[in-house]
């Protein structure tokens, strides 16, 4: 009598030949892909590296040691970090270095005090690198030279430097505001070419990337450099001009470089709200060794001396006012 059960199954030779093929071809590939992956990462490692992060490094030193995300929901989106003692590299030449510290209200300059002194005019400078004085001693900045020269020419003044790296026109904007407070009597904005940018949050996940992969930097110079809107340029400067005289605040602009299409409106708006636009370079170029972008500290001292008879008229045109 037959069992009902069914027969086992033979199968050919050849036939669990291939599957043994196929099985150990799966894994062989799986292999495969993870070798060809870490060989693809170890490439791009290597390829930001060597390729990207030193070009970077020489072209903007190491400015995002100095940074922060401020988490506003407005500009500016970083600012300087409050407190800090670094020394920056200059990227054009190694043996240039510089040190860099910071107040506890996170600009380059001494302490300074919110309240007023009596007597003491008040001027605000108010600008990117070239306000801060990026490659120079902060004794060779234009800010710090043009307290000294106005004093030397017997002004009672304190002149801040609230010049941040990587700043666009919105940037100053923002950082007028939080310096109203203090009650300056003068503000002069510096301006240059790429401030027609419009900034953008840079998360703390990109800036600190930006400290280490030439990739990432690439792209945050990239977007700081290159996304000109200059309809949204203006509309800020506009802004800027009618706080400042809304709160009492004289403004002296002066140009490194700007748009040329956009140079007569920045005249005719800032003759509108009674401001100052000047050019104290006066088309002369005084770049710093191996940075043909950055002031010397000659070129600084040019920008103060030019700006004093500048600012004496300013502050001739106003009331003294007494600290509180």
């Amino acid at each position: 009598m037959q069992s009902s059960s069914e027969p086992p199954v033979v199968q050919p030779a050849s036939l669990a030949a291939d599957r043994a093929d196929a099985s150990g071809g799966a894994r062989f590939t799986a292999r495969k892909a993870a070798l060809l992956l870490a060989i693809n990462l170890l490439a791009l490692g290597l390829f930001d590296q060597a390729v990207k992060w030193i070009p970077m490094a020489r072209l903007v030193g190491n400015v995002g040691r100095m940074l922060e995300v401020t988490g506003n929901s407005h500009p500016p989106y970083v600012r300087l970090r409050k407190g800090i003692d670094v020394e920056y590299q200059s990227p054009g030449d190694p043996n240039l270095k510089t040190r860099v510290v910071t107040n506890s209200m996170g600009f380059r300059d001494r302490e300074r005090s919110l309240p007023r002194t009596a007597g003491l005019h008040r001027i605000i400078a108010i600008g990117d690198s070239h306000t801060f004085g990026l490659g120079v001693d902060v004794a060779e900045a234009y800010p710090t030279q043009l307290e000294s020269a106005l004093r030397s020419a017997g002004e009672a003044v304190e002149v801040w430097n609230a010049g941040t790296p990587g700043h666009q026109m919105r940037d100053h904007l923002g950082t007028l505001r939080s310096l109203l407070p203090s009650r300056p009597e003068i503000v002069v904005l510096q301006l240059t070419e790429n401030d027609a940018v419009v900034p953008f949050h840079i998360t703390p996940m990109l800036l600190e990337l930006s400290r280490y992969s030439g990739i990432a930097r690439q792209y945050v110079l990239y977007r700081l450099n290159s996304a000109v809107d200059v309809r949204d340029f203006l509309q800020a400067y506009t802004a800027f001009l009618e706080e400042a005289k809304r709160a009492g605040v004289s403004v002296v602009v002066w140009s490194e470089s700007v748009p040329k299409k956009t140079r007569p409106s920045l005249e005719q708006r800032a003759a509108a709200m009674g401001a100052d636009f000047v050019d104290p370079l006066r088309g002369e170029h005084h770049p710093q060794v191996g940075d043909e972008t950055h002031l010397s500290p000659l070129g600084n001292r040019v920008v103060a001396e030019r700006l004093v008879p500048v600012l004496q008229a300013a502050l001739s045109r106003r009331p003294a006012r007494e600290g509180q």
